[in-house]
Parts: structure tokens; C-alpha cells; sequence
């Protein structure tokens, strides 16, 4: 959807957005039923995982799309990233401009509530709902820039700051919030398991299940971390296969019977944590002879 916006200033593209969204007649999804591969399976097996000492859990979605969404939220299908260079970024903005509009559009998606949306619509808002709680972020490196200015503030109605855990690699450039981070090593895979692209996910999952809720904050959870880390062995660099257009073809086939708006980007995400290789361009044409036969 992304890539049919018409204009590409920040505003303008994000008002054509709006009025996209909020015109959508068609079915809606809960959240966690839109998003596929390694890392929302990690991210879904965490929110629905029963809970030591009864200590809720409330799991929330930084949506490129929507804004902050509870992860059991009705929403319209969507193709939509703060990822730069794809052909669904929510901005056109390269190099320093990307980071700086992202954080304009989450800006934009903080002021709006989308039909049928209910919550808090910022972190700033929500870290005010419940100040003495402990709030744990997995994040690229591209959402957390998109996030860090209202994250920033939104830091400041914590009771104890060192309650804010953000797990994300990439530059340290974000002022005081880089006291709140850890970065976690590639190496960890070796430990925890899955694909790296949901290795942010299951540190997290790590975290809260290893130390008591009580317990929780930024130093507690580098521990755990440290531990980990230390008896993880080095990451072998995946061989992946290469496959037939053909068997591409059918793994789309597959892959898009249970999605009512599936987007190329994530299928080839899909594809190369299965093991597998193909570069975009083949993908995408591949893709495009499925869902638009000629």
C-alpha cells in the first residue's frame, strides 16, 4: 500500500494514508494474525505464555502503518515499514533524512486514531498510564529511530528510568535512552534458536522469563544477557539454497492462501529464514506473476 502514495512529503503522504485506512471497508485481522515469519511467531508465542507470580503482560505493536496497537487489535490489512529503500517505506527520505522523517510519520501516526482503535496512541501516554511498570522494547534499528523522540519523553514519567530495556542493535546515537539499551550479539543465536531476524524477540523472551517481575530493569537484564552470551558459540554463517523459479513460485502459492494482502517483502523474508536463497528482484517478479497473472 506504501508505494502507491502520490507525494512525498511527510504530511502529505501520511494524510493519504489516513484517509486509506480509515475508508477500508473490507476485512480486518487482529494484529497478530497480519504479521508473518520467525519473529511474530516468537513475538505471539510470548504475549500468550502464562505468566509467573501473575504478573500481566500487555503486548503492543510499533506499527509503521498504525502507530502503537495492542497486538489483539482489529485492524485493515496492510504493507507498510520504517525500513528504508523498500518499495513499502512509509517515506522516500535516503541517507540523514531517512531516520528524521520516519520519526516525523510516527509523529503523525501519535495525533491519529485510527477506527476501531482504542489505547494509548503514544509511548509518551502510555508510559504515563503506568509509570511504575516495567516496559521492554524489541527493535530494529530502523523503528527504534522512528520511536526515539517520543520515546525519549515518554521516559521521563517512569518512576525508575532503569525500567525502560530496549534490545536493538545498531548505532548508539540516541542520547539518554542508550543507558536503557542492550545490543544484543548475533552470537546468541546459537543459544536461544531461531532466525536472526527474531533474535530481538527471544532475548526478550529471555528476560522476562528469567528474572522475577519485581526484579526487572535494564541492569538485571544485561545480566542475564552477559550470561547468556557467555556460553553461546560462535554463529555459523547460514549456506543458503538456491531454489527453481518453479519451487519459488509454489512456496508463494503456499505461503499466500491464509493472507488477504500479502506483501513480496515479507514472503522473501520468509523464504530466506526457511534457508533459502533469492535475490529481491527475481522474487519480486516471481511474486508479481502469482498475485498478477497476466
Amino acid at each position: 500500500m506504501a508505494q502507491k502514495l502520490r507525494t512525498h512529503s511527510v504530511k502529505g503522504r501520511f494524510l493519504q494514508w489516513r484517509a486509506r485506512i480509515d475508508s477500508w471497508k473490507g476485512e480486518r485481522l487482529l494484529a497478530h494474525q497480519l504479521y508473518s515469519g520467525g519473529n511474530w511467531s516468537a513475538v505471539r508465542k510470548l504475549a500468550t505464555a502464562e505468566r509467573t507470580g501473575g504478573h500481566e503482560l500487555k503486548c503492543y505493536v510499533i506499527s509503521a502503518g498504525y502507530g502503537l496497537v495492542k497486538i489483539d487489535s482489529s485492524i485493515a490489512p496492510y504493507a507498510a515499514t520504517f525500513g528504508l529503500g523498500h518499495e513499502d517505506s512509509v517515506i522516500k527520505g535516503r541517507g540523514n533524512k531517512g531516520p528524521v522523517q520516519n520519526a516525523e510519520w510516527w509523529q503523525e501516526l501519535c495525533q491519529w486514531r485510527p477506527i476501531g482503535i482504542s489505547g494509548p496512541r503514544s509511548l509518551r501516554e502510555a508510559f504515563k498510564r503506568c509509570p511504575d511498570g516495567v516496559h521492554i522494547f524489541a527493535l530494529s534499528p530502523f523503528y527504534f529511530d522512528a520511536i526515539s523522540e517520543d520515546l525519549a519523553v515518554a521516559l521521563t514519567a517512569l518512576s525508575k528510568p532503569e525500567r525502560l530495556v530496549i534490545i536493538s542493535a545498531g548505532k548508539r546515537r540516541h542520547g539518554d535512552l542508550n543507558r536503557n539499551v542492550i545490543q544484543p550479539s548475533s552470537r546468541l543465536q546459537t543459544t536461544l534458536g531461531g532466525a536472526l531476524g527474531s533474535l530481538n524477540v527471544r532475548v526478550a523472551t529471555a528476560i522476562l522469563n528469567g528474572i522475577p517481575v519485581e526484579n526487572l530493569n535494564h541492569s538485571s537484564a544485561s545480566t542475564v544477557v552477559s550470561s547468556l552470551l557467555s556460553g553461546s558459540k560462535p554463529r555459523k554463517i547460514p549456506q543458503r539454497i538456491q531454489l527453481t523459479d518453479s519451487a519459488i513460485i509454489r512456496n508463494i502459492v503456499r505461503s499466500i492462501k491464509d493472507l488477504s494482502n500479502p506483501s513480496y517483502t515479507g514472503l522473501l523474508r520468509e523464504l530466506r529464514d526457511s534457508g533459502h536463497a533469492c535475490e529481491m528482484k527475481r522474487f519480486k517478479r516471481l511474486f508479481q506473476t502469482v498475485t498478477n497473472p497476466l
